[in-house]
């Protein structure tokens, strides 16, 4: 048998752990690390540590945080560890920041850009990288607003020390605001509207007043017959000002211009271009004169409120009637004469028979106006688009439907048509005659074309298969095209067929009687 002693009094105390100035010279440290207290009673093989793997850890340190692991063997194969930590410091490490910078903003804008010269840096045991809190990087030239910017940079040094600085940038709005006065104004009456100042600066207006009534808004009661000078002043958001000055001028108003009702009607079709009469109130101070503001027209008397006006053309056309009196501003009222075109003369296509109950319509586009399709006489169907000249039209029932093409335009007479669809039962043909005849020589599907790919296997009296199509294309004429049977004409007889129609058809099975 075998007995084992076992040692429980090995243990091991590491040094306390040890933090230094690194050499400025050579970015280490020599350090003369203490050795660690041992306990053993049965006796030591050896120690050692993970820094030198001997048993003394005294050497040269780089700089940053070393883990140093001790290890004690006993001489009955037995150890115990421990851990120190030593740190040697980058003290050399330093940056300085330029100097503090005082600019005006650039011309029209409410910053400035500006050449920022880069810090000092220094470090025996090397730098890894420089960043300032403006852009993040190690450039801090850029464009700086109005005010003042601290600027902090970091420098961290290859070994995770760092240092930093603030770097103080000031720029100051020196530029006077532009300031835009309204138009001298002339009244008849003391009651003026008068338009506020315009101010445009580089950083932002502050206030605009006037010195009439010390507000943003110089309107209102005025001295009758006398000129008032009113002066504005613009203030920036940085206490620069500037100001102008505007001229008030008061007479008597005008009557209020009333230029009439507005017309709407439709073309003559039968004239080149419409005439019809204006309706102005008369002033009773003042004169009016009519103009056209928008479009073409003959105005027969200018100076007449219920002139004729002549050779109006399809759309708007705007007269203004504008009364003025003398120096006064002129009081303007506008009247639209809106002519409206006669509509496209609809056509709703082809009346279709037809076996499927969805179909597209054939309506006219309208050059002129706009179609809408309805439904007549309580037919069924569901219609897509209804302004759509090509809608479709779904789930329509056996026998006529009839729907509605209608052209509007403005308040003409609408032009319209009708369109019948008749849907029929499917009817495949019962017999066909494949005798060249051009008459009933093909086994015709009507509208096959809109069902895909058609499926169609023909039969003899026997059940075996003469012919077959997965692409069926209504070409078959009696012919067979089985490998055993050859494709020479079929006798004259019945025959059973199946017609695979897809799209969720069920298959049509039926007889065919050929009859040459």
């Amino acid at each position: 048998m075998s007995i084992t002693v076992i040692s429980t009094d090995l243990s091991i105390s590491c040094p306390d752990d040890i933090m230094v100035d690194a050499n400025p010279a050579t970015c280490d440290q020599f350090i003369n690390v203490p050795a660690p207290f041992i306990i053993e009673t049965c006796g030591i093989d050896s120690v050692r540590n993970s820094f030198n793997n001997t048993a003394d850890a005294s050497d040269t340190y780089p700089v940053g945080v070393n883990e140093v692991l001790w290890v004690v063997y006993g001489t009955g194969g037995y150890n115990d560890t421990c851990s120190m930590i030593i740190t040697v410091i980058d003290t050399d490490l330093s940056l300085v920041c330029p100097d503090d910078i005082n600019v005006n903003s650039d011309s029209g804008d409410c910053d400035a850009f500006l050449n920022v010269p880069p810090p000092v840096t220094s470090s025996n045991c090397g730098i890894d990288s420089i960043t300032n809190s403006f852009n993040g990087t190690d450039n801090a030239t850029g464009n700086y607003p109005v005010g003042t910017t601290e600027v902090l940079w970091v420098v961290y040094g290859i070994n995770g020390y760092n240092d930093s600085c603030i770097h103080v940038i000031t720029v100051i709005d020196t530029e006077l605001p532009n300031i835009i006065c309204p138009d001298d104004i002339t009244i008849c009456g003391t009651n003026a509207i008068v338009d506020t100042a315009i101010g445009i600066d580089n950083c932002g207006i502050e206030s605009i007043i006037n010195d009439y009534n010390g507000t943003d808004n110089a309107s209102g009661e005025y001295p009758s017959n006398d000129t008032t000078i009113v002066v504005w002043t613009v203030t920036d958001i940085h206490g620069n000002e500037a100001n102008c000055s505007m001229v008030v001028t008061v007479y008597d108003n005008p009557s209020t211009a009333i230029a009439g009702p507005d017309q709407v009607f439709c073309e003559d079709p039968d004239t080149f271009g419409d005439l019809t009469y204006l309706e102005a109130t008369p002033p009773s101070i003042g004169v009016g004169v009519w103009s056209v503001v928008q479009g073409e027209a003959y105005i027969a008397d200018t100076l007449d409120p219920g002139t004729q006006v002549d050779t109006l053309y399809y759309g708007i056309t705007i007269f203004e009637w504008s009364v003025s009196n003398g120096v006064c501003p002129k009081s303007i009222s506008d009247v639209l004469i809106q002519v409206d075109q006669m509509p496209t003369v609809a056509y709703a296509g082809q009346d279709v028979i037809t076996s499927f109950p969805d179909n597209f319509m054939d309506g006219n586009l309208p050059t002129v106006g706009d179609g809408y399709w309805t439904i007549l006489d309580d037919s069924p169907g569901i219609i897509v688009d209804q302004t759509d000249p090509g809608t479709e039209i779904q789930d329509m029932r056996l026998g006529l439907n009839s729907f509605k093409w209608a052209i509007t335009s403005g308040v003409c007479p609408p032009s319209s048509d009708s369109v019948r669809y008749e849907i029929q039962e499917f009817d495949p043909p019962q017999a066909i005659s494949p005798n060249g005849d051009g008459y009933n020589d093909y086994f015709v599907i009507p509208e096959i074309e809109r069902y895909g790919n058609v499926k169609f296997t023909v039969y003899n009296r026997w059940g075996t298969e003469v012919y077959h199509s997965d692409h069926y294309d209504n070409t078959w004429d009696g012919r067979a095209n089985n490998t055993f049977i050859g494709n020479g004409v079929l006798p004259a007889g019945e025959y059973f067929y199946i017609l695979e129609m897809g799209q969720g058809n069920k298959p049509i099975t039926s007889f065919i009687n050929i009859n040459p």
